[in-house]
């Protein structure tokens, strides 16, 4: 997502929810990284620091920080178990407005459990295959099911 601790020390967002879950509306700094990864956790202690002007950060108090990238650029997300590989590449299976499958090679980004980000190849609005990838076939109609049952 960063690149580097510099690009990170640069780059880098930190924001606050409160433990009542409204957000902190001071934008903070990162001052330090700690360079040493948790082998249990894989993860990297970062520190930042916070104007307190209205004194609702409050010693001991619950919150929830979130790191992102100043200025980034928007991506798309989609299932990780929507992106197929073959031997020319990484794709997915998109419908058009009929709902016929079609195969579109992308470039896929950084990833977390849940989502796969896509660097190129998608655009805002299509609408990807995340189920049943294993049964469409380029060509193929299929009907969309936008529920949420898993």
């Amino acid at each position: 997502m960063f690149g580097s601790h510099k690009e990170l020390m640069t780059n880098g967002r930190v924001q606050v929810k409160l433990a009542d879950g409204s957000p902190f509306s001071e934008k903070g700094e990162i001052e330090l990284l700690n360079n040493e990864v948790n082998p249990r956790t894989d993860a990297i202690q970062i520190y930042a620091t916070f104007p307190n002007r209205e004194r609702k950060l409050i010693q001991g108090s619950t919150l929830s920080v979130t790191l992102s990238r100043k200025n980034g650029k928007r991506l798309p997300a989609i299932s990780p178990s929507a992106l197929m590989h073959d031997d020319k590449g990484s794709y997915v299976y998109l419908l058009d407005s009929s709902g016929k499958v079609e195969k579109r090679y992308v470039t896929p980004g950084n990833a977390t459990p849940k989502l796969q980000l896509i660097k190129d190849g998608l655009k805002k609005g299509e609408t990807v295959v995340a189920k049943g990838t294993h049964k469409a076939l380029p060509g193929m109609t299929v009907e969309a099911d936008f529920g949420t049952k898993e």
